[in-house]
């Protein structure tokens, strides 16, 4: 990993206090944090959207964002449905 994207992953597992997480764990919450931040703008809660793990099939993370919500869980899309 180059110095820069380490000093980014560093702060950011200063910032959400998981600095007892491996490397490469806590580097699958960083893309997943990058990724959904870059198109919603609220604070939200990066293990919410985290999937990664054994079998995963490579996807680290999924985040679904509709009207501006993100839905993190099927009660989630629900009320949603519910209010729209």
């Amino acid at each position: 990993m180059d110095r820069v994207t380490k000093a980014y992953l560093d702060a950011f597992r200063t910032e959400q206090s998981i600095e007892k997480l491996s490397e490469s764990d806590a580097f699958e919450l960083f893309a997943d944090y990058c990724v959904i931040s870059d198109s919603y703008d609220d604070e939200f809660n990066v293990t919410d959207v985290h999937t990664g793990g054994g079998d995963d099939l490579g996807i680290d993370g999924i985040g679904v964002i509709i009207n501006g919500s993100l839905i993190s869980s099927g009660e989630d899309m629900e009320g949603l449905l519910k209010v729209n």
